[in-house]
């Protein structure tokens, strides 16, 4: 499947990267792309194509808020399903080997070295790429909002959702908070 010697261009790009703005834009599931040595983890398009690989309009959306924001947008360059970033190496669901309904044939029954080999490959040199920019800014005294950017299907597990939007937050609330007030204010305007 995946050998030493296949080259992978780097698994992370950035955007923008003189952006003067506050907001730095992340998008962990920006690409639904597989290597060559990967056998397209022996998928039919319909998978690849689907929401398991990528979050659908995520990086489109992403591009165009890191234009409007003047910000700096640090995107992947491969799908979640060869390694899933926002998952730690210890994580089960860092590798999965089946999403929602799709049995994914080529990460069942990986060796430890195959995994290890993934998150080198995948992980590091992304979330080390991502640090690399926010600790510039540090050193810079750039105010730093971080915002990442996803997509969900509007169908999961064959039940529709009911929301088109959500919003998630950590303990500190003000964007969340501001997003929500603008949101209601502009639909108090419709």
């Amino acid at each position: 499947m995946h050998s030493a010697s296949d080259q992978l261009d780097e698994p992370y790009g950035v955007f923008n990267a003189s952006g003067e703005g506050d907001v730095v834009l992340v998008c962990e599931h920006a690409s639904a792309t597989i290597p060559v040595g990967y056998a397209d983890l022996c998928l039919q398009n319909e998978a690849l194509l689907s929401h398991i690989a990528y979050d659908p309009g995520a990086l489109a959306l992403s591009i165009s808020l890191a234009n409007i924001f003047d910000a700096t947008l640090c995107y992947r360059r491969y799908s979640r399903l060869l390694y899933d970033c926002n998952r730690p190496p210890e994580s089960s669901g860092a590798i999965r080997d089946e999403s929602e309904t799709y049995d994914i044939p080529g990460n069942r029954d990986l060796s430890a070295k195959e995994r290890d080999r993934r998150v080198e490959a995948f992980y590091h040199p992304f979330q080390k790429g991502l640090s690399g920019l926010l600790d510039a800014r540090k050193r810079s005294g750039s105010r730093t909002v971080l915002v990442t950017a996803h997509s969900f299907t509007p169908v999961y597990f064959g039940k529709q959702r009911l929301v088109e939007v959500g919003i998630l937050h950590g303990a500190d609330t003000r964007l969340d908070d501001a997003m929500l007030a603008e949101a209601e204010r502009l639909k108090s305007r419709l």
